[in-house]
């Protein structure tokens, strides 16, 4: 019971921030989403077995979600960063220290795919000024929050049957179904609260959150159980780090651009 209220209570704070952000419009959830991008690059520098943390791997790949959002406020062209940015990231390998250039190459390509991708490509279904659509954001985390927590809850009280327990020996396949249950309860109710898309829409974008989120989530806990490690970090407690905490997010970003692009076109 103790569990449960550290992780409710942490969660209910997480989702306060998150909400007051969007709040406060896309200043501040941009600059939000840049803290928790470089805390996840500095985890995921951890979990890729990194001795010593680059600097150059946080700043490079902060700097290139910095051009895709001020691309919405109109101040450049964030494509025209792509080889500056590319470059710069394989000059550092010139003036770092590590043992192999194998190590390094898996390094950048891991951390490139794997949160700045994804960070990277929210900036351009949010947009900025009268283009600000955080209903996106919103309902992302919404569905995701919705399926972690009576996946977690289902799981606890009602799970029998391991899902993956090579992978991750918590999860059941009572709480998967559960999860998805209600979170797909959440997402057919969505219209009502953002009337920009049909009831028809909302359900098909849940659907894509619980096959792309769970995913996600069996990725990171596949990344973490084969480096032996429990959690990415300990600053949320009863969640562990920030990957811990996004990794579906983080999975599903790019399928959630591609449906949202592809919506706004139908």
């Amino acid at each position: 019971m103790k569990d449960i209220l550290i992780r409710g209570l942490t969660g209910a704070v997480y989702v306060g921030v998150l909400i007051g952000s969007f709040w406060l419009g896309p200043e501040t959830t941009y600059l939000l989403l840049l803290v928790l991008l470089v805390i996840a690059l500095y985890e995921m520098q951890g979990i890729l077995s990194r001795s010593e943390v680059s600097s150059w791997l946080i700043a490079v790949p902060s700097l290139w979600f910095v051009s895709s959002v001020l691309e919405q406020f109109g101040l450049n062209d964030a494509r025209l960063y792509y080889p500056i940015v590319l470059f710069i990231w394989f000059v550092s390998l010139l003036i770092r220290r590590s043992k192999t250039i194998t190590e390094d190459l898996t390094t950048i390509g891991a951390l490139y795919l794997y949160p700045t991708l994804s960070f990277y490509l929210v900036p351009q279904l949010l947009g900025a000024g009268d283009a600000w659509r955080p209903e996106i954001l919103f309902s992302t985390f919404l569905l995701i929050w919705a399926n972690d927590t009576f996946a977690y809850l289902t799981g606890r009280f009602f799970g029998k049957r391991k899902l993956a327990p090579q992978i991750s020996p918590n999860k059941t396949i009572e709480g998967l179904a559960g999860g998805l249950l209600f979170m797909l309860a959440v997402a057919a109710n969505l219209h009502l609260l953002f009337p920009i898309e049909s009831m028809a829409t909302w359900i098909c974008f849940g659907v894509l959150i619980g096959l792309t989120g769970n995913t996600g989530d069996l990725f990171e806990s596949w990344l973490k159980r084969r480096r032996g490690i429990k959690d990415s970090g300990t600053l949320l407690p009863g969640h562990g780090g920030v990957l811990d905490r996004l990794d579906s997010f983080i999975f599903s970003a790019p399928f959630i651009y591609v449906f949202w692009r592809m919506a706004d076109l139908l």
